[in-house]
């Protein structure tokens, strides 16, 4: 008998909800719009009662395929304790939304805020955990097929691309009710990736500080897109003329954790390919370069710490593969509340960094020279016209190819009878959004 289901083999109601739920299709939301919506949003309370009606119906979709991506993972995955937690928040977030009142008044949406307030507690909980579970399963295993391989990283990619966006709706949802110059919602319409930058380097060279005994310098400059033949040269470490430095609307906490994840990979391998050594002045530097392009803005990370055997170059995108001997958390070293912490040893930093780059049509792609060194690239739209870059697989439930509900069906959550699931489905009407 499957989790869920009665003595009768049937699944109970809220279970029948949620897979009805998972078979719709989620909405994709260009940054452009999600900006424009999040300055709205700070004083205009109808507004605000229109994103979290929005988010009511949208979240539940998105939500209840995650519980259907997990409980389809191979390899016995789905039976790992720690995958079973995740699955269990998971169908605790679902009902959580499904229970709560479709807001119809400014009070219905501050108490539906407040309930996403809790979702989004999980903080890095999730990615955790399931890295745990993969750990405990390759651990179990004698071995893996290619097969096996491809399947857990496509379905956790899936997965893990669609909580960055589950998250990333709530946050920027709760964060546009407060004003702050420069910001809709969690959108920061100048962001300056030198500046984050900075920042990610002071905690990855305190890691590897920590870890090694030293840390290389960063040395950085911008190329900017009037200005091509005349770079901008400092020191990360230095004063930053605000005057040059390079500004493009984007997430800075999506970008904080992609150049945390580059840097911390890049400290380690200089660290441990030239030490051990006395100070940074033995070590060589990591060169940034930052460069304003017409379409994005491209961040280039070279180290020379090694580089990569061309073998081993598609394993850092599995979740099966992980280059560092004990996984281990570094909550000390958050960049900030909203942005998840240095994972090592889990195996999900530089796949999780691609996901973050490509939800808004960027990509990170890595080059290397094995005995030398390694280049990362990372490509970020400064446009804001680009949808959430949402794979088909991601879009439709990987369950809708058994659905029987017609098309459109989505839609209809914007019209009609507004009464929670509970109400619906636990009194009898069990098809309460798709009768005749």
């Amino acid at each position: 008998m499957s989790a869920g289901e009665n003595d009768a083999g049937a699944p109970p109601p809220y279970v029948t909800y949620l897979r009805k739920m998972a078979r719709l299709k989620a909405t994709p939301v260009s940054l452009e719009n999600l900006f424009r919506f999040g300055k709205a949003s700070y004083g205009d309370k109808t507004q605000r009662l229109r994103n979290a009606q929005f988010l009511h119906n949208e979240l539940q979709i998105r939500i209840a395929q995650r519980v259907v991506e997990l409980e389809q993972l191979p390899l016995g995955l789905p039976y790992t304790t720690p995958i079973k937690s995740v699955i269990g928040w998971y169908q605790d977030y679902f009902d959580r939304v499904a229970e709560s009142p479709f807001p119809q008044s400014e009070e219905d949406e501050e108490d539906f805020s407040d309930m996403l307030r809790f979702i989004l507690q999980d903080h890095n909980e999730v990615i955790e955990t399931t890295s745990r579970g993969v750990l405990e399963v390759r651990a179990n295993l004698k071995g893996f097929s290619l097969d096996d391989q491809r399947v857990v990283d496509t379905v956790l990619n899936r997965f893990y691309l669609a909580r960055i966006g589950l998250r990333f709706l709530i946050e920027h949802h709760i964060t546009s009710r407060e004003t702050q110059p420069g910001y809709a919602g969690i959108i920061q319409s100048r962001c300056k990736p030198v500046e984050i930058l900075q920042d990610a380097a002071l905690d990855a060279a305190m890691l590897c500080e920590r870890i090694h005994g030293v840390a290389p310098r960063i040395e950085c400059r911008q190329l900017h897109r009037k200005k091509m033949r005349k770079s901008v040269e400092m020191e990360c470490n230095g004063d930053l003329d605000t005057d040059e430095d390079i500004t493009f609307t984007y997430v800075p906490g999506h970008l904080r954790y992609m150049l945390g994840e580059v840097l911390k990979n890049a400290f380690r391998a200089v660290a441990e390919f030239e030490g051990p050594v006395d100070d940074e002045d033995h070590l060589s530097p990591i060169e940034v370069t930052i460069v304003e392009g017409p379409h994005d803005v491209a961040i280039r990370v070279s180290d020379r710490g090694g580089g990569i055997a061309r073998p081993k170059l598609p394993l850092i995108w599995s979740y099966l593969h992980s280059t560092a001997k004990d996984p281990r958390i570094q909550d000390e070293l958050l960049a900030d509340g909203r942005t998840s912490p240095i994972l090592a040893g889990y195996g999900v930093g530089l796949p999780l960094s691609r996901l973050y780059a490509r939800y808004f049509g960027g990509d990170l792609d890595i080059k290397s020279l094995e005995g030398y060194g390694t280049d990362t690239y990372l490509h970020l739209s400064r446009l804001g016209d680009n949808c959430e870059n949402l794979p088909p697989s991601v879009m439709r439930s990987p369950a809708e190819g058994d659905s029987s509900l017609p098309r459109g069906a989505s839609n209809i959550f914007f019209f009609g009878d507004r009464r929670s699931w509970k109400e619906n489905v636990l009194v009898g009407n069990a098809d309460p959004y798709y009768e005749a």
